[in-house]
């Protein structure tokens, strides 16, 4: 699905949640999926070839075997976070309230 976007499946979710003392939850339909330390860096973007905060999750590449990061943007509620490689892939969040 090169260049494509595809949509949440009807009745399906992904929820990250941020806690305190740099912890993170995923949930997927209800069920914690992953959990773990994360942090907050700056990594040069492949988008726009400056620093910008990225994110990591406690995951190392397989190729460079570095500490994975993902190029985060905030907009309003909603957070962006992107897989720093060309044809990677983008995950939007919405803010639940």
């Amino acid at each position: 699905m090169l260049g494509q976007t595809k949509p949440v499946e009807d009745g399906k979710s992904s929820v990250l949640v941020f806690k305190s003392k740099d912890t993170y939850q995923r949930i997927d339909n209800g069920k914690l999926v992953k959990e773990g330390k994360y942090m907050l860096s700056k990594a040069k973007s492949i988008y726009s070839g400056q620093l910008e905060t990225a994110i990591s999750f406690n995951e190392v590449d397989t190729i460079s075997k570095e500490q994975r990061k993902y190029i985060l943007g905030l907009r309003n509620d909603s957070l962006l976070i992107s897989d720093n490689y060309y044809d990677g892939y983008s995950m939007l969040y919405l803010r639940v309230k």
